[in-house]
């Protein structure tokens, strides 16, 4: 029976009657559906379950703890609200932080934007010196590359010089060659006039020949004339002049063949100074490229930099823009938080109506005067019981003036008039007037009329 009472009292959570049975012909005509029963509203018990639903052990425990009486409840009852109490203790610390925290974000909220306009000025006076320097080095890099191309060009410049130098050379030395050949092919045969008469075509060829050779030796043209003249007749019958043309051509010829070794070995020389010539110039070359080198690695450092300040630039510009709605969400999540802290203290208020069976003193006099009067009444009832019958009367006056108090009081809610009431329900199924009726009845009767009387009640 107190099971019974107490789930109707609001100390249990709320549970929606199961439909009645129907027969299978009753349900084909009715469709085949169960007619939706509307869900019972939730009591304050299923507030303080939804508030602790982490430990599961605790809700499970608790609505059993409650359905005793504060004064009448065992050592692990009382454990049970104290820790339920302490849960909630917890939840409400957790949330006024949250709220404080909330607070304080919403509060930095101006300063946060001066703050991030200030850093939006520096980053666009930081991307426009990055930017300078980027242009900067972009152009020192177009100025080493043009010094490195001229000192490409310079060592292609010495490398043509030492090629003609080595051409020079080989002149030389072909032309030495010609002069060495012509001394022995062509000079000492007629100079010893060794050809026979026979042989005038091969003699005037090789003659035609050595002219040619000293054409090259600058020879004055007389003394090319006295030596043609001379070489035409037989050495034994040359005469003096003869013989003094040929000596002055062949002393010509001599330094003919001298002055092209000195051609050599001068070009020798110009070549090894060339060859160093053209090393100090790939060696500048080298230097220009490096520089090159190092120059861009320096630009394109410059230039990704720069690219970085700018997206820097961009994000905070866009965090300026949208920091509306960031200062919206701060202040919607510090009222969310005052809401949830409102939320957890009003669960609180309910678990203690629910687990102390009163409320907590009321702030003014008018409230006190209302719960006390609402407390004396049924024990002023039950004292004063004269007979059973002026006694049930006299207890359902008291009751309905408690009733009344309990429901214009403003500090009181529904949860503890319920308590009130089945307080009061107790004083009357203790009373005689009830007592002894309700002994006289089945089981099933009984439970009726209790459960009419606590009808009757409310």
């Amino acid at each position: 029976h107190l099971s019974r009472a107490s789930s109707r009292t609001g100390l249990r959570p709320s549970r929606v009657a199961p439909a009645a049975s129907m027969g299978k012909r009753a349900a084909a005509k009715a469709g085949g559906r169960a007619p939706k029963v509307a869900k019972a509203p939730a009591g304050p018990l299923d507030e303080v379950l939804r508030a602790i639903a982490a430990d599961e052990a605790l809700v499970a425990a608790l609505p059993c703890a409650l359905e005793s009486p504060a004064a009448e409840r065992h050592e692990f009852q009382v454990k049970v609200v104290e820790a339920a109490a302490a849960f909630l203790e917890t939840a409400e610390a957790a949330a006024r932080r949250k709220l404080e925290d909330a607070s304080a974000l919403s509060e930095a909220s101006s300063a946060d934007r001066a703050k991030l306009e200030e850093d939006l000025t520096a980053a666009r006076a930081l991307e426009a010196t990055l930017r300078t320097s980027a242009d900067a080095k972009v152009a020192a890099v177009g100025v080493a590359d043009l010094a490195a191309g001229a000192a490409a060009q310079h060592v292609e410049a010495e490398k043509v010089k030492l090629q003609e130098l080595e051409a020079r050379k080989a002149a030389a030395e072909q032309a030495q060659v010609r002069f060495r050949d012509g001394l022995a092919e062509l000079w000492d045969p007629l100079v010893a006039s060794s050809l026979p008469p026979s042989q005038w075509r091969v003699r005037n060829q090789k003659l035609t020949a050595l002219l040619r050779l000293f054409e090259e030796c600058s020879i004055p043209a007389s003394l090319a004339a006295a030596l043609e003249s001379a070489m035409r007749i037989k050495a034994d019958a040359r005469g003096s002049f003869a013989n003094v043309a040929i000596n002055s051509a062949h002393e010509a010829y001599q330094a003919k063949l001298a002055s092209e070794q000195e051609k050599i070995a001068a070009v020798d020389a110009a070549i090894v100074e060339q060859a160093s010539a053209i090393a100090a110039s790939e060696a500048k070359c080298s230097e220009a490229a490096a520089t090159v080198s190092k120059m861009q690695e320096a630009s394109v450092e410059a230039q990704n930099t720069w690219a970085k300040q700018t997206t820097t630039v961009a994000n905070l510009e866009k965090d300026v823009r949208g920091f509306d709605n960031v200062a919206a969400q701060r202040a919607a999540a510090m009222d969310a938080a005052g809401v949830e802290l409102e939320r957890i203290r009003d669960v609180i208020r309910k678990f203690h109506i629910l687990s102390t069976g009163s409320i907590q003193e009321p702030a003014t006099e008018e409230v006190d005067s209302t719960k006390a009067a609402a407390e004396a009444a049924p024990a002023e009832a039950a004292d004063a019981l004269p007979q059973p019958a002026a006694a049930a009367e006299e207890a359902a006056m008291r009751l309905a003036m408690a009733a009344v108090a309990l429901t214009l009081s403003p500090r009181l809610n529904s949860a503890c008039l319920a308590a009130h009431l089945r307080l009061q329900t107790w004083f009357l199924l203790l009373s005689p007037c009830v007592a002894e009726p309700l002994a006289g009845m089945r089981a099933s009767d009984a439970r009726g009329a209790v459960g009419d009387l606590r009808l009757g009640l409310a």
